[in-house]
C-alpha cells in the first residue's frame, strides 16, 4: 500500500493526511505500518455542489472533517488545524469511530436504501410496466446508483457493517 511504501522515507514528526472513506480500519492499519514518531491524520473534505470544472477556489466555504485518534500528537493536530483555513474551509474534529458512524448514517445508509428501493421495484417481473410509471420520486430515490462504483461501495459497506447495522436498526424502529 501507499503508506507502507512511504513510511521508511518519512522524517521524524512527519504528518501524513489521508482521505480514505473509512477511518477506523485506516488508523488500525497505520498503527502497524508507520513508526510511532510519524503521524497520520484523517481528512474528509465536503464541498457542496462542486462545479464540473473545479476552480482554484473550490474549497472556499467547504468543510474539512479532521479525524484523529485519541492521544494524537499535538503538533500534528495543529498542522491539520492550519490547513483547513489555508484552503478556505472550516473544520471540526472527530475520532475515527465517530467518523465511521457518521459515514454509516450519511453515506452508507442512503446508498443501501437506494439500492433496496431499486431492487424492490426493478428486479421483479412487473418492472417493464413499472418503468413506464416510475417518476421523479423513484429517480431521486435511486439517483445514488447512477455513478456507483459497485466493488468499491461493496467494500465500504462491508468494512463499516457494524455501524451500518446499527443505523439500519434505528431506521426500522
Amino acid at each position: 500500500s501507499v503508506l507502507e511504501g512511504i513510511a521508511p522515507a518519512l522524517k521524524v514528526d512527519a504528518v501524513v493526511m489521508e482521505t480514505a472513506p473509512l477511518k477506523t480500519p485506516t488508523f488500525e492499519w497505520a498503527s502497524q505500518a508507520m513508526p510511532r514518531d510519524r503521524h497520520l491524520v484523517g481528512a474528509y473534505l465536503i464541498v457542496r455542489n462542486p462545479p464540473p470544472e473545479p476552480p482554484a477556489s473550490l474549497f472556499e466555504g467547504a468543510l474539512m472533517v479532521i479525524v484523529a485518534p485519541r492521544g494524537m500528537d499535538g503538533s500534528a493536530l495543529e498542522f491539520s488545524t492550519r490547513l483547513a483555513p489555508a484552503l478556505g474551509a472550516s473544520s471540526f474534529f472527530v475520532d475515527p469511530d465517530e467518523f465511521d458512524g457518521l459515514m454509516a448514517g450519511t453515506r452508507h445508509l442512503p446508498l443501501l436504501l437506494s439500492l433496496a428501493c431499486y431492487r424492490a421495484v426493478a428486479e421483479v417481473p412487473g418492472w417493464r410496466d413499472g418503468r413506464r410509471v416510475a417518476g421523479d420520486a423513484f429517480a431521486e430515490a435511486t439517483s445514488l446508483l447512477a455513478s456507483l462504483d459497485a466493488p468499491r461501495a461493496a467494500a465500504e459497506l462491508a468494512a463499516n457493517r457494524g455501524n451500518l447495522a446499527r443505523r439500519l436498526s434505528l431506521a426500522q424502529e
